[in-house]
């Protein structure tokens, strides 16, 4: 019986951690992040807000991220520009195929949200259109998930985070929560 406990302690302790994630890149369509309904009118810029999100047990602050968008069944829509946030002091790579952000200093430490970017798109028609973020295209080891740098001078230490989608016209910005929901 002994032996049974202590295995399902060991189970439970290892299974805990593999659910953790260390927050979410999402997409809004305001700086809040609260905000994710809107439809597209053909042929009309629109602005769609990249951000970074910190779960419970994500980093206390970002130095870095590394992502890229995919539009699927372009071109319904395209992506006209990234215009960084004013955090971000160099990018690196194009917002298609793989972007690294590197923001100045330690940024977003005691903040939920931290505004990385603003994608200026336009739409080709009024139908149904679905943005995401994944990993860069860059990435060649696993988890191949987009990544964050922490703030954890001098390690810099890179983790693994959740890439969100937009679907509009139904307002609908899933930024997941809990990896076993993906």
């Amino acid at each position: 019986m002994k032996r049974l406990t202590m295995t399902a302690l060991i189970l439970l302790a290892l299974t805990t951690g593999a659910f953790a994630h260390e927050g979410s890149i999402g997409l809004y369509t305001d700086v809040s992040a609260s905000d994710c309904d809107m439809s597209f009118a053909p042929y009309i810029s629109a602005d769609i807000i990249i951000m970074y999100f910190k779960s419970d047990s994500g980093p206390d602050g970002i130095t870095a991220a590394e992502f890229r968008v995919e539009v699927p069944g372009s071109p319904i829509l395209v992506i006209s520009s990234f215009e960084k946030s004013p955090d971000v002091s160099v990018t690196m790579g194009d917002i298609s195929t793989g972007i690294a952000c590197s923001f100045t200093g330690c940024t977003g430490s005691g903040s939920d949200y931290l505004h990385i970017g603003t994608l200026a798109v336009m739409a080709m028609t009024a139908d149904p259109v679905q943005i995401k973020i994944l990993a860069s295209g860059q990435l060649t080891l696993p988890p191949f998930e987009p990544i964050v740098t922490m703030c954890d001078d001098p390690l810099r230490t890179i983790v693994a985070v959740l890439g969100g989608w937009f679907t509009s016209p139904n307002g609908t910005c899933d930024v997941g929560t809990e990896e076993t929901t993906w």
